[in-house]
């Protein structure tokens, strides 16, 4: 059976058709663009669509305007993909305010695009001016509702849990560790899961989850949930220290830097 959280070829090249028409379309450049979903974080099912992320910017001269323009870019959704950017202006902010989608982004395993140097010069960027408060705050957050949603239905969902699941190990870690926590479900549960039977019942809901469909049901174990329980009880009662944002300085250097880098390519090609 093929591996569910691989990229197919023929997906891959409909997705590279589908940057290259955004860039002629939008008149922009994407500096990146990745895998963000279910693929990425190592638990997809046989029919998971493939969720696109990416970065793009204008040349620079777009930004000096004083009209409010539309920073984000978005494909109508289909049965297979789900394709949707930000401007690389409107991502430097949420990367200040300590977005931790953006950061997850630079970290995926699977790259559809990258502008030469930028997902290291990002991630650099994202790594100097980590809030970790904010992470914190995110996925204690996302792992509550998560797991609510997961238990609307009885038994619980398996797709739900193993976000909920992925969320609270992601809070766990922003609470006991500085950097910024890891993409894949399974590093996560490498260093947060001490317990060994926990680990390996997670390993086996993987291994099912990449051989169910989208809607089938799967009975998660009791002693699973109960876990869960514990951990999000543990995340609520801890705390992170508060993290300033970093000097926007440092963000409008970058952005100046790459709305250039677009701006140097258009004179090239006349």
């Amino acid at each position: 059976m093929t591996d569910p959280n691989t990229i197919p070829l023929p997906v891959a090249a409909s997705i590279q058709d589908h940057l290259d028409r955004i860039e002629r379309e939008h008149g922009v450049r994407v500096l990146f663009a990745c895998e963000s979903g279910s693929r990425a974080w190592g638990f997809a099912s046989p029919d998971s669509d493939f969720d696109v992320r990416f970065i793009y910017v204008h040349p620079r001269d777009w930004y000096l305007s004083i009209e409010q323009r539309r920073d984000v870019i978005e494909v109508p959704i289909s049965d297979e993909l789900d394709i949707a950017g930000w401007d690389l202006r409107k991502a430097l902010g949420l990367m200040r305010g300590g977005n931790a989608t953006l950061v997850e982004w630079l970290g995926s395993p699977h790259v559809y695009r990258e502008a030469a140097g930028f997902r290291d010069a990002a991630s650099a960027l994202a790594n100097c001016t980590y809030r970790r408060d904010r992470s914190y705050e995110h996925y204690r957050a996302l792992a509550t509702k998560q797991l609510a949603h997961a238990r609307v239905t009885d038994p619980v969902r398996i797709k739900k849990f193993l976000y909920a699941l992925r969320s609270s190990l992601a809070g766990q870690w922003c609470v006991e560790r500085a950097e910024q926590p890891p993409m894949r479900l399974a590093d996560l549960a490498d260093a947060m899961v001490l317990d060994v039977q926990e680990r390996k019942e997670i390993d086996g809901l993987i291994k099912a989850k990449a051989t169910l469909m989208e809607k089938d049901g799967y009975a998660v174990p009791s002693d699973l949930v109960a876990a869960l329980d514990e951990r999000l009880a543990r995340l609520d009662a801890a705390s992170v220290d508060r993290v300033e944002p970093a000097s926007v300085e440092l963000f409008d250097g970058f952005l100046r830097e790459w709305a250039s880098s677009v701006a140097v390519q258009e004179r090239g090609a006349v």
